[in-house]
């Protein structure tokens, strides 16, 4: 989709092929949007279908959060995500989950 990188004509600046064959010259930044919106439209996603369960997460690393079981469409595995995840790609379900739990303050 972004072409092909020719060379770099300057610290900040490239000369790029685009697919329909033109070439022009495009900054550093406008490189970098690019190629993250290539790489989003290439990333294979899951629609989980529901919250199972929650926990405090076993990671050390991530001591004093909380996870999530997942069941996930298409998938008979479930499994346990980390609960920031999930609010960042469906902040609704999770409110929801978590006053159905009791885990807001009221």
């Amino acid at each position: 989709k972004t072409g092909v990188i020719k060379e770099q004509v300057s610290k900040d600046a490239y000369r790029v092929e685009l697919p329909n064959g033109k070439q022009r010259m495009i900054e550093y930044q406008e490189l970098v949007n690019l190629l993250n919106a290539d790489d989003e439209d290439n990333v294979e996603r899951w629609t989980f279908e529901s919250i199972k369960d929650h926990r405090w997460s076993k990671d050390k690393k991530r001591k004093g959060k909380i996870d999530v079981l997942l069941s996930w469409e298409g998938y008979e595995e479930e499994t346990w995500e980390p609960m920031e995840v999930i609010w960042k790609d469906d902040p609704v379900s999770l409110a929801q989950y978590a006053h159905e739990n009791n885990l807001t303050d009221k």
